[in-house]
């Protein structure tokens, strides 16, 4: 079970790497060339709300918070 909420929590890491990345996109086509990606902002909330239930739904079943630190972790 541990390994399939692993690969779960990695799931949601890769959420969390394409909003970044829509984001910056997102921000230097509209710099650069005045482009926007079409419908991106509804792209950015669905994924984001994706986000949300996914983290409250890990802290739910972990019983505790969402932390993050890197030295430890190494």
């Amino acid at each position: 079970m541990d390994g399939f909420i692993d690969r779960h929590r990695d799931g949601g890491g890769v959420f969390v790497g394409i909003v970044a990345a829509d984001i910056f996109i997102s921000v230097l086509l509209r710099y650069f060339f005045s482009l926007s990606i079409p419908d991106g902002l509804r792209l950015r909330r669905l994924l984001l709300g994706i986000l949300i239930f996914w983290g409250i739904a890990a802290t739910s079943y972990r019983g505790t918070h969402i932390t993050v630190d890197l030295v430890w972790g190494a």
